[in-house]
């Protein structure tokens, strides 16, 4: 589960690594080990930076009811949820509800592992790719997918979905620690987060 995956972190960033504190940093599904870290060990977690959530974002609705006031790069994230919402989460349904499926079909299919990830990768990424500023390019992409592999995990990487359906929680509650929480909004994130729904979940400092 993603708080073993926490706990293990813990025991091998203090024990193995004989570090008395650490700060973390999470997005996506890290996010939440990071969150669960930042949750569960304060005494040795002294600051946390996130920029995903492991908390379901608020619709475009629900941002709009609450008057809230977006920047100009958080106008941009909400474009791209829009767009994500609309023709971008097939990957994510696929994966929570039949892994084994696209996870044999793609097991020993290199291109076909392009396919799925590259093209996920593009779509969570600077629009601007290939091109500065910009930094990600087709070998940063490829090097990307090859990980998975040369290393015979494709399948057990989508699991994570699968496994921990309830992880992004529709329902915000504070982190039990006084520790700083620092968030940096992505402008090319599939959500969006607005200040008023991140200092729920923690002690955000600016």
């Amino acid at each position: 589960t993603i708080d073993d995956t926490a706990r293990i972190f813990h025991t091998l960033m203090t024990e193995f690594l004989g570090y008395s504190t650490y700060a973390v940093h999470g997005t996506d599904w890290v996010s939440a080990v990071a969150y669960s870290l930042y949750s569960s060990f304060k005494t040795t977690v002294l600051a946390a930076h996130f920029v995903f959530l492991p908390f379901v974002s608020p619709s475009v609705e629900e941002i709009t009811a609450n008057t809230i006031t977006l920047s100009d790069i958080q106008k941009v994230t909400e474009q791209r949820v829009i767009e994500f919402n609309a023709i971008g989460n097939g990957y994510l349904i696929e994966q929570s509800t039949k892994p084994n499926d696209i996870g044999l079909a793609l097991y020993n299919n290199p291109v076909g592992q392009l396919g799925w990830i590259g093209a996920n990768i593009k779509l969570w990424s600077d629009s601007r790719v290939g091109s500065l500023p910009s930094v990600l390019d087709n070998t940063a992409i490829v090097t990307s997918v090859s990980l998975d592999h040369l290393t015979d995990s494709f399948l057990s990487s989508v699991w994570i979905y699968a496994q921990n359906a309830n992880t992004f929680k529709t329902v915000y509650t504070k982190a039990p620690t006084n520790v700083p929480l620092l968030f940096r909004q992505y402008e090319y994130n599939v959500s969006l987060w607005p200040e008023e729904y991140v200092a729920k979940v923690g002690n955000l400092v600016s």
